[in-house]
């Protein structure tokens, strides 16, 4: 077979020959011709891509949700490339090495705090626990101090743990800046909030990268706290939790009484949608298509997360009394 492919018979060895010469006598005479013609297509080709690239380029629409399947950023990613961040924030917007907060100083505490949490961050070494409290000095009118808890009957409640950024020492430091810190009931602090701080640990195992939204809500008034500054008690606060990864997408979110209890964590899970109409807030604005948001806010399903009954065991029995 081979060789009947490459054979070429010896009466048309002639007619080939003839046929190469004509080929060469006609490059040799139109090359320079031929070769300045293709030039000049290439440039014309180049030109009207060039064209439509910078066309493309600004008519963009920049408010075009940035989400993609598999999205990824840079832990640590700070600013305009913070695409999880909620809307609105009526205070100062804070970026922190790991997260970032709204500081409203009218309650002197964030309205809420965003990051991402992923399995990778959390295999990292456990940096061990400062527990030392600062303000924020990035904060332009200044946040609430240490001494304004003091004797206050509340403790300092962190709105993004520090566990979850143990594994890196800026970002633990900066979990205890008191622009985190929010008053939160002893039995609360330590009882079913630790519990859904512990089980959103394991989420981020489970589904490799989640993003977290968490804030306080003054559904009635709970007063404040204070001697230099006077820090609004929430009745309430909220955690939202995303996951985008792969093609289980899923979320849900939490609601739960500024107070001890000791009901099962599921009893206070809702959907986002249920917090945005609650806060006023707009979770997740930039980082979902219009589509995924209707799909995926909407929607919570209990089965899909996996709930610790050993912890809340732990906490009924031992935490609450703590």
């Amino acid at each position: 077979m081979i060789s009947q492919i490459f054979c070429i018979p010896s009466q048309g060895n002639h007619n080939l020959l003839t046929l190469a010469k004509f080929r060469t006598n006609h490059q040799r005479g139109g090359g320079k011709g031929a070769s300045y013609s293709i030039r000049l297509v290439i440039f014309f080709i180049m030109f009207v891509a060039g064209l439509l690239w910078i066309y493309k380029y600004i008519s963009k629409d920049n408010t075009e949700p940035k989400y993609i399947p598999n999205y990824s950023i840079p832990a640590g990613a700070t600013g305009d490339n913070r695409y999880y961040l909620p809307i609105p924030c009526k205070g100062q917007l804070v970026h922190h090495s790991q997260f970032s907060l709204c500081y409203n100083e009218a309650d002197e505490e964030a309205s809420w705090v965003a990051y991402e949490l992923t399995k990778k961050m959390l295999k990292l070494p456990n940096l061990p626990r400062k527990d030392r409290f600062e303000a924020d000095t990035d904060i332009n009118t200044r946040s609430a101090n240490y001494g304004d808890y003091t004797g206050s009957g509340y403790t300092r409640g962190h709105l993004v743990p520090a566990a979850d950024m143990s594994w890196n020492d800026t970002a633990l430091t900066q979990t205890f800046l008191m622009s985190n810190i929010t008053p939160q009931l002893s039995a609360f602090n330590g009882g079913i909030w630790r519990e859904l701080e512990e089980d959103v640990r394991d989420w981020a195992f489970d589904d490799d990268r989640i993003f977290i939204t968490s804030g306080p809500i003054f559904m009635d008034n709970q007063g404040s706290i204070g001697k230099q500054n006077k820090i609004r008690v929430p009745s309430h606060f909220f955690k939202a939790i995303l996951d985008i990864e792969g093609n289980d997408k899923k979320s849900i979110g939490f609601v739960i009484p500024n107070a001890m209890s000791e009901l099962p964590l599921q009893d206070y899970a809702v959907t986002i949608d249920s917090i945005e109409k609650l806060t006023g807030l707009d979770l997740y604005p930039e980082l979902l298509t219009q589509e995924l948001e209707d799909n995926i806010e909407s929607v919570m399903s209990l089965k899909d997360w996996r709930f610790s009954q050993k912890r809340y065991e732990l906490r009924t029995k031992y935490w609450n009394n703590n």
